[in-house]
């Protein structure tokens, strides 16, 4: 009996060292302090704590996931170990489950993480070695035609080092990044071409369109994508004029088939005002893959101009969600109830949590004032602005109940523990290793859900909590407690600091945040919006002379001078909240020439700006929210 129960005693006493040794995070905490030593070029003491990891903790998943080698690899190579050095970054290739590569047009060809500076101090050590044929190889895979900022580093220092061997990488260097453009005709002719990829994904539109010029001239043969790629430059910089012009000299001078041209010179004559000629053009575009988008623009110009049975018979044909969107607009516009009733239950059917069934609902309410489909709003829709039309109306708001994470959380308490041991490192990229291994029973999917959230929220990873938290909002809009992830308020000694000094809502501050700029301090915009509130330097500058684009970055700055010229707008619109925040998106200028409806406030639905349209009403639905989860 005495050696059953001293079993039962050993049995238990393992399980709970598993439970322990499973919940200690003591392999990352190792290698967060050696990555803090590695970037402090302590690489000594770095080197220390890498190979206590290695020799404690072989099967860690800093290991098994390949991204610790990368660390490990800089350390070896910045203490002139080169053989260790080139072992670990050979196998650094490391590929979180939600990584993205980004701009989809030019198929950046990124696959793991390190790829930019891995390549490049690959490249280094082979030098070291001896391997010169290889260190080019890797110097060259850094030569892209697409501009990335993250990139840029690492290809200026590639060219650099392939100038040395060749002066043809120094024009190169010049022509990409000195703005050297006259001495293009240097370079070879698929350099040529590649360049005029790199400008345009870059925004520098011109040295794109003489790129592609240059290439044309030169190759004296019909090269249909690069015509393609020379009149989308001319398209994205607005050159309506030149772009009419080109358009049509190459329908002359092709002898394929030239669907796509049309479709930008129809573009180009839409833009000028010449809209028939753009109806005909854009009839014209028969193949290829702008026939949809061309269809598209047609049934707009047909219905534009009240031609609504040639624009309803052209959209039902084409299967997205802006042809059905206008065939929507069109049936309205047309009065054709019936049709416009039909569609827009099916599409509530198939799609009923969607912004887009809010709106068929309100609009099915304004033509048969049954409160239904306001109730359907309610239940179905509760994070978009017709939420809080139907509530404005109806007085009754959707009844959400509580989630149970007292009891989820006592069930998994030792992965919370882990998890938030982990957070208190203050490294993302860790935590998301840990995430990337993080499973549980279907029946609590909700739970993990809220908990990568939540352990992001208290890491102050922010724009990740917030981001992981809209992946499920659908569950989350569900839960009293869960749906507050939807809505936070970070920062909340400065936004009531704000609030106060400026006498405005800290409700419409949070607003604006969470859409301009999710709580990130460090987004700017590629027109140069900047920090949480995403202003303008030109804008900061009206209310600072001497404020600089770096203080922006600041939340305390931006916050002060965003809540300061939300403030203006208001004043300007003697309160009217929805003014402000158009103003906020599309300047004051715009918002005063804009209808309003029968009670003198602005007409949302006929904003004629789409963006700012959208904008207002995502503000408005978060400003709602505010006020109502918080009591404000």
């Amino acid at each position: 009996m005495k050696r059953i129960i001293f079993l039962i005693f050993l049995a238990v006493n393992s399980l709970i060292t598993l439970a322990t040794e499973d919940s200690n995070i003591n392999d990352y905490k190792l290698f967060a302090s050696g990555k803090a030593l590695l970037s402090q070029e302590n690489y000594k003491d770095a080197l220390t704590k890498f190979e206590l990891l290695s020799e404690k903790y072989p099967e860690s998943r800093l290991f098994t996931s390949k991204y610790a080698n990368y660390y490990i690899g800089m350390t070896y190579y910045n203490l002139g170990d080169y053989n260790k050095a080139r072992g670990f970054l050979e196998r650094a290739i490391y590929t979180p489950k939600d990584f993205k590569t980004g701009d989809t047009y030019f198929k950046k060809s990124k696959k793991h993480l390190f790829e930019y500076e891995r390549n490049y101090y690959l490249a280094k050590i082979y030098l070291e070695q001896g391997l010169k044929e290889e260190a080019l190889k890797h110097f060259k895979f850094l030569i892209k035609n697409y501009y990335s900022k993250e990139l840029e580093t690492y290809e200026k220092m590639a060219l650099k080092e392939l100038g040395k061997y060749d002066p043809y990488y120094e024009i190169l260097y010049m022509v990409k990044y000195e703005d050297a453009l006259p001495i293009l005709l240097s370079l070879k002719n698929e350099d040529i071409l590649a360049l005029g990829d790199f400008f345009q994904s870059k925004g520098s539109y011109e040295s794109a369109e003489k790129a592609y010029s240059e290439y044309i001239n030169l190759e004296k043969k019909d090269i249909h994508q690069v015509k393609l790629s020379l009149l989308e430059t001319l398209r994205r910089a607005k050159k309506y004029k030149v772009l009419w012009e080109k358009s049509s000299d190459f329908i002359g001078s092709s002898s394929s088939d030239n669907s796509d041209f049309y479709y930008y010179l129809a573009t180009a004559e839409m833009q000028l005002g010449k809209k028939l000629n753009a109806e005909e053009s854009f009839s014209k575009v028969t193949t290829g893959k702008y026939k949809e988008a061309a269809s598209l623009n047609l049934s707009r110009l047909k219905s534009s101009r009240g031609d609504y049975e040639g624009a309803i018979s052209i959209l039902k044909h084409i299967k997205n969600s802006s042809a059905h969107d206008l065939l929507m607009e069109t049936y309205i516009k047309a009065e054709m109830t019936e049709e416009f009733k039909e569609t827009s239950v099916d599409y509530i059917k198939k799609y009923p949590y969607s912004d887009q069934a809010a709106y068929y609902r309100f609009l099915l309410y304004k033509e048969s004032q049954n409160p239904n489909y306001l109730n359907w709003i309610i239940k179905y829709n509760i994070n978009t602005y017709y939420y809080e039309m139907a509530y404005s109306i109806m007085e009754n708001m959707r009844d959400l109940e509580e989630y149970p994470l007292n009891y989820k959380s006592s069930i998994y308490r030792d992965n919370i523990k882990r998890l938030e041991s982990i957070a208190e490192l203050g490294d993302g990229e860790i935590l998301k290793i840990e995430f990337d291994n993080l499973y549980f029973a279907d029946k609590d999917r909700v739970f993990k859900e809220y908990l990568m959230s939540s352990i992001y929220e208290k890491g102050g990873f922010y724009l990740d909590s917030v981001l992981n938290s809209r992946k499920y909002q659908d569950d989350f809009s569900k839960y009293s407690n869960l749906i507050t992830l939807l809505y936070p308020r970070y920062y909340v000694p400065l936004v009531k600091e704000a609030a106060q000094k400026y006498g405005i809502e800290e409700a419409l501050i949070y607003s604006v945040i969470l859409q301009e700029s999710v709580f990130e301090p460090t987004l700017i915009s590629k027109a140069g919006a900047t920090g949480m509130m995403q202003i303008m330097l030109s804008t900061a500058r009206d209310m600072n002379p001497n404020i600089t684009q770096e203080e922006l970055f600041v939340p305390a700055v931006n916050i002060d001078l965003g809540a300061r010229y939300l403030k203006k707008l208001l004043t300007k619109f003697n309160g009217d909240v929805p003014k402000a925040v158009a103003s906020y998106n599309a300047g004051a200028g715009n918002v005063s020439k804009w209808p309003s409806d029968e009670k003198g406030d602005l007409d949302i639905e006929k904003i004629p700006f789409s963006e700012t349209k959208k904008y207002v009403k995502r503000v408005i639905n978060n400003y709602y929210k505010y006020k109502r989860i918080y009591h404000y």
